[in-house]
């Protein structure tokens, strides 16, 4: 009887987060598209910014494959300029204003015991 209980209200939960489940929040599909940029501009890294880049990132791009992957890398995330932003507010954050203290604890001392 209590097993049986039990499984039925495992089923009743598992029914309702179906049922959450089915209501996203997030959109199935993207709500607006970049048009593809006709003018796709080849992205030549010069060697002084590779030899520059090398050093900061501590990375090394030896050969020509490396620096292809490079190239990739800037050019798809140059896409992110033609996205519009018109009335996009500022994303912020709720712990901003927050301070966060660590509290640190003494480790406990022993006194007053004689020896």
């Amino acid at each position: 009887m209590w097993l049986q209980m039990t499984a039925t209200r495992c089923w009743r939960r598992l029914e309702f987060r179906r049922l959450l489940s089915v209501q996203f929040k997030v959109p199935q599909s993207p709500t607006w598209t970049i048009e593809p940029d006709t003018s796709t501009q080849d992205c030549h890294v010069s060697a002084e910014v590779i030899d520059h880049l090398e050093r900061l990132a501590l990375v090394d791009f030896r050969n020509q494959d490396g620096v292809q992957r490079l190239e990739r890398a800037i050019q798809f995330a140059s896409q992110l300029h033609n996205v519009n932003t018109e009335g996009v507010e500022p994303l912020s954050s709720v712990l901003e204003d927050r301070y966060s203290f660590q509290i640190i604890h003494p480790p406990p001392t022993v006194r007053n015991i004689k020896i």
